[in-house]
């Protein structure tokens, strides 16, 4: 849910400009599922409970969207004049922050409430949809101020070094180094660890080296502060999603154009390709083109409707449509309607066009019954069976590090590791192959306990299997004190495999990770289950223990087969 707070008699202008009654105000915006919180004299504080739709988050979008109920239905039209000015982007951009979106919007009167609008809605996207400044931020800087030209173009959307190249930043009056501003401007403070470990920081500059701002961070005074005396506004939106700068930049430009703008485009020329391309006009206002069935719509919805209806419907909620053939409808979606990813997003919005009241409710009239799965329930026996063993149960993550499948094993195989596309952390950055390092990183972290300590994971790994990906269902225990022993853990597993009616045999093996000697493959059926032996001394250390340790893991997937039939 996101929260704003707007003047009541802005929002009136805004819809129709006649005075509306606050429990009709209020049945209203649910059609942009928004309710008023709370009442302070002129202020209305409202609650928005659709977090994906970013273009209600200001007083200009859930007017535009309530407007459509009010008779205004259809596709909201924007003309973008042709583009006026160049965009030029730095090469050495492209593994910093890569994307940069810019328009031109005219003939705006700013006043101080205005002001805090725009600095609200600009804030609410930078933190959520912009993941903190991380994905996406704006930028909104003087082109012109009381008739006179302030930025020069071109704008340079460059690199500078971090302790060469200084500006007055946003609410302070003199001039420091770019490393300076993250040490101590409250915005460089916040979000300054988005750019702090690079060579080089972002910069956007005009073409007399006037500097408009450092982004992600913060404005300079001079040229990003907009005031009443604004009348050319600079918007621009850098990223680390080219899609998401486009769609955050037609927002803003389409909310300041509900207040009379006139959006004037620019043109990018970037260095390096962006889906096949270097060169773009934005902003790109065309609308997004999706095809629904209406007997799919009929089905979610539980009201049978006819093509003219869901045309209605959709242009209702501010859609362009129009009968194809047969139950098929082509739908024109607002640029900044990002949020819609799937045929379901636009029922949805049909629905709340018809009114969630007006939808007759009914009881599902298939009733089931849930049980676990077989395999689910062998697994809880056989967690309930090693905990009679006496050992303790605990649960680690299925993303782990490299090093602990590896290194720290004595394996060097890591081609044979799965990774994660963009980790959070290298420490959750490949899917585990074995549960034994989760274990033996657990009891690191447990040296404080008293021994001896005896634990259990029975969980799921991944492996890759000729060049096939396999999701196993594994069982690893370990134990470690002064006297842990191949012994003792091989009276574990066959005091656990006797309960589970499973015939076994060892067979003496080699494993880097184990003792040479005192290693075995436990196999039944002629089928390999797993491995069993005394920890490698050096595996020990590797893990910063200082006991012997012996454990053993088998794949508990042949185990539960044979017990099914």
């Amino acid at each position: 849910m996101v929260t704003i707070s707007v003047s009541y008699e802005d929002l009136c202008n805004l819809l129709d400009g006649k005075t509306w009654e606050i429990e009709e105000l209020d049945s209203l915006l649910h059609y942009a599922k928004t309710e008023i919180d709370t009442i302070i004299d002129d202020e209305l504080k409202l609650d928005i409970k659709d977090s994906n739709r970013p273009d209600l988050w200001c007083v200009e979008g859930l007017a535009r969207e309530c407007r459509g109920v009010l008779g205004e239905k259809g596709l909201p039209q924007y003309k973008v004049n042709p583009s006026i000015a160049e965009v030029i982007v730095d090469s050495r951009l492209k593994n910093i922050r890569p994307f940069i979106g810019c328009a031109l919007v005219k003939n705006i009167s700013f006043d101080d409430y205005l002001i805090k609008q725009f600095i609200q809605y600009s804030e609410k996207k930078d933190n959520s949809y912009g993941r903190r400044r991380e994905k996406t931020s704006i930028g909104l800087y003087n082109w012109t101020r009381e008739g006179e030209n302030i930025l020069i173009p071109p704008i340079y959307y460059k690199v500078a070094d971090p302790d060469e190249v200084k500006f007055i930043p946003l609410g302070f009056t003199k001039p420091m180094t770019l490393r300076k501003i993250l040490e101590v401007h409250p915005k460089g403070r916040d979000f300054g660890h988005i750019i702090a470990d690079n060579p080089y920081y972002p910069l956007l500059i005009d073409s007399q080296g006037n500097i408009l701002s450092m982004p992600p961070i913060i404005n300079s005074e001079g040229t990003g502060k907009v005031d009443e005396y604004t009348e050319e506004v600079l918007v621009e939106v850098t990223g680390t999603d080219w899609n998401a700068v486009n769609c955050v930049l037609d927002g803003i430009v389409t909310a300041l154009a509900e207040r009379g703008g006139e959006i004037y485009a620019l043109t990018l020329n970037f260095p390096y390709e962006i889906n096949g391309e270097k060169t773009f006009i934005t902003p790109n206002l065309n609308p997004l083109e999706w095809e629904i069935d209406v007997n799919y719509a009929s089905k979610i919805i539980g009201i049978k409707l006819t093509p003219e209806e869901v045309v209605e419907y959709l242009k209702i909620k501010r859609y362009d449509a129009t009968h194809l053939e047969g139950e098929k409808i082509k739908v024109l979606a607002p640029a900044y309607r990002a949020d819609i990813m799937h045929p379901i997003d636009i029922v949805e919005d049909i629905t709340i066009a018809i009114g969630y009241d007006k939808i007759e409710p009914r009881w599902n009239p298939k009733m089931t019954l849930g049980e676990l799965s077989f395999p689910t329930k062998y697994v809880y026996k056989i967690r309930d069976l090693t905990i009679g063993l006496g050992y303790q149960e605990v649960l680690t993550f299925s993303l782990t590090n490299p090093e602990y499948l590896t290194t720290k094993m004595l394996k060097e195989n890591r081609e044979q590791l799965i990774e994660v596309a963009n980790p959070i952390s290298i420490n959750y950055s490949v899917t585990r192959n074995s549960l034994l390092p989760g274990l033996l990183n657990f009891l690191s972290k447990n040296t404080h306990e008293e021994y001896p300590q005896r634990i259990f994971e029975a969980g799921e790994i991944v492996q890759v299997v000729n060049e096939e990906i396999k999701i196993k269902k594994n069982l690893a225990c370990i134990t470690i004190h002064a006297n842990a022993s191949f012994a003792e853990i091989h009276g574990a597993l066959d005091t656990l495999l006797q309960l589970l009616g499973t015939e076994y045999s060892l067979e003496e093996t080699s494993h880097p990770s184990f003792i040479e000697g005192r290693t075995g493959k436990i196999k039944a059926d002629n089928t390999e289950l797993g491995i069993i032996g005394e920890i490698h001394p050096q595996v020990v250390t590797n893990w910063g223990l200082e006991l012997p340790a012996a454990a053993f893991e088998i794949n508990l997937g042949p185990l539960i087969e044979q017990a099914e039939k």
